[in-house]
């Protein structure tokens, strides 16, 4: 069987990457709208984006109020600002949220509809170009075209997306991340190692998209031993960005499974970071998957040092903090919103409702 590779992100990387190449933003349009969050101010790359934009002679207008997991509320008000920006070129800045924040204002700057009309995936006019700037070491969304909002009144999670919001234009500086908690930087770690071992697990992963996830093992299981440390030299940062966007590459062309819906609610309903919210549940849920995907399982195993299903629990674990305490009452909302999406994946194992409750309840110690 033939397969498709697409990946047209033209990627620039390294310390100062962003002001040493600010003529490949000059090349994109004449005015750029930055949508990012507080927090770029005090990374550098706020800073960063608009020196390179000033060498450049360019003008700017500056988004700055992207929320965790945005609502189409806010999305909305995003919206309307980029139409009155009167901006030809988008640049997103900062963790998931905000550049999913941005691919949505690629769209609505051009297209004067209301937020929640994205989901249909129909732009009668081309979004605009786009550039994209992690500040976190996670969601790898700078390689695919999907953008996640929270919807349903801020219970669940919906995407949207084409190909036409590939990003033109990635920029990976790891300065932007020197200055993460080491507990996010362990939960965005656990979520690029979610991404591969998804896209890995999932039946119909192709051969190339295997090949970038076993490479996200490795370095995964390479940088594991200082994230348990108390701080990460800048070497590991690099690390861990990069495979953040390989794990991105992942995504993008094989998408993810049961495992990333399982999390959604978690995130939705009690505030839980997103790559706590998917490390949670994952060693619940490859042990739940081990029967149908045993070679892939015992291979990333193999990878990572371990020698059954049940030594992920720790692995993982070891990683992950969560000051939540869950009720059965609360496993019954999560499972509401999460069961049709889990079911309607590909997953490697075709999971009963009673199982998905089994998975809640070992993943949230309630066994």
């Amino acid at each position: 069987m033939a397969n498709v590779f697409y990946c047209p992100v033209k990627v620039v990387y390294g310390k100062g990457c962003v002001r040493e190449h600010s003529a490949l933003l000059a090349a994109l349009g004449k005015k750029a709208l930055i949508v990012t969050a507080p927090s770029s101010a005090k990374n550098g790359s706020r800073q960063d984006v608009i020196a390179a934009l000033e060498k450049e002679g360019m003008e700017y207008a500056v988004y700055d109020r992207c929320e965790n997991n945005p609502s189409l509320k806010m999305v909305d008000d995003l919206g309307d600002f980029a139409r009155k920006s009167g901006c030809d070129l988008v640049i997103g800045v900062g963790g998931g949220s905000p550049m999913d924040c941005a691919k949505a204002a690629s769209v609505l700057a051009v297209n004067d509809y209301p937020a929640a009309e994205l989901f249909k995936n129909v732009y009668p006019n081309r979004p605009l170009p786009l550039v994209l700037i992690p500040t976190t070491a996670g969601t790898g969304s700078e390689m695919s075209y999907n953008s996640v909002l929270t919807v349903d009144g801020g219970t669940n999670k919906k995407s949207f997306g084409t190909p036409k919001l590939h990003a033109k234009l990635a920029f990976l500086d790891a300065t932007y991340t020197e200055r993460l908690p080491m507990q996010l930087a362990r939960h965005t770690a656990v979520d690029a190692f979610a991404h591969a071992l998804e896209g890995f697990l999932k039946p119909s992963c192709s051969p190339m998209g295997a090949m970038f996830a076993k490479e996200v093992f490795r370095n995964f299981a390479a940088c594991r031993d200082a994230l348990l440390g108390e701080s990460l030299d800048f070497a590991t940062r690099e690390t861990l960005l990069m495979n953040a966007m390989l794990a991105g590459i992942v995504i993008a062309q094989e998408r993810t499974i049961g495992l990333h819906v399982a999390s959604y609610p978690l995130t939705a309903l009690y505030g839980v970071h997103h790559g706590l919210a998917v490390g949670l549940p994952m060693a619940a849920f490859v042990k739940m998957c081990y029967a149908e995907a045993k070679d892939k399982i015992d291979e990333v195993l193999r990878i990572l040092g371990l020698s059954a299903p049940d030594d992920l629990k720790g692995y993982i674990g070891a990683l992950l903090y969560d000051s939540n305490t869950y009720t059965m009452e609360d496993v019954e909302k999560i499972m509401e919103i999460s069961v049709p999406g889990i079911l309607a994946r590909e997953n490697p194992h075709k999971f009963t409702v009673e199982e998905i409750r089994q998975l809640y309840l070992e993943s949230l110690n309630m066994a």
